[in-house]
Order: C-alpha cells, then structure tokens, then sequence
C-alpha cells in the first residue's frame, strides 16, 4: 500500500516544514495517485467505508470539546504570553542550532582543506 490507488486510504498532508500543519484525509475515490509523493500513507480503511462515505464535506461541527489527560496537558497554558514564550524558545533553540550546524561545517572546512 504505498499509492493512493483506491478509496480509503488513510493519508496527511502536510504545510511544510516548521508549520506543524496538517490534516488527515481519507481517499474517496479510486486513481488519485496524483497525491503519491506528496503525502504520507498511514493506512487504509478495511471496515465502515460506508460511514466514511456518509461524511460530506462542508458538514458543520456543532461542538466541540477537548480533555485534557495527564500532568503536561493540565499544565498547558493557552494564552498569548504563554505562545510567545514557546515561540521565542523555538526560535532561540532554532539560532543555536544553526550556529552548531555551522560551526561544525567550518571545523569540517579546515580540517579537510587546510592545505588549500
């Protein structure tokens, strides 16, 4: 199963790198392998296409709600100040990274064109 040949196979699109987008979707319609290489197979669906099938997109949500389970969910501030906490750590972590990765490409230059 690594094509998106056949209806009901379980798949996520991505919005690239560092977006920490996606969406999961479940293939309709068979010879869709336009979304081959674009998109991760998870797997497929082996019963209930027949629920899948009763989905239409454009469905409203009525509600929604999400638990919390565990210690670090429990603790997991949703607020502005608390986002660009995370993003400014990210963004630090990121610098560091970078500055390592280049460092050691530098130390890499010298070591194997020293005598250049």
């Amino acid at each position: 199963m690594s094509s998106h040949n056949e209806s009901g196979i379980v798949s996520m699109a991505n919005s690239g790198p560092d977006t920490n987008g996606s969406q999961f979707f479940i293939t309709l319609a068979d010879n869709l392998t336009y979304l081959d290489f674009k998109h991760s197979i998870f797997g497929k669906v082996i019963s209930g296409m027949d629920t899948v099938r009763s989905i239409s997109q454009g469905d409203k949500i009525e509600r929604i709600k999400i638990y919390r389970v565990g210690e670090d969910a429990n603790a997991f501030k949703v607020n502005s100040e608390e986002f660009l906490k995370l993003k400014q750590s990210y963004e630090s972590k990121k610098v560091n990274e970078t500055k390592k990765y280049v460092a050691s490409q530098l130390e890499v230059i010298d070591q194997d064109y020293k005598d250049f």
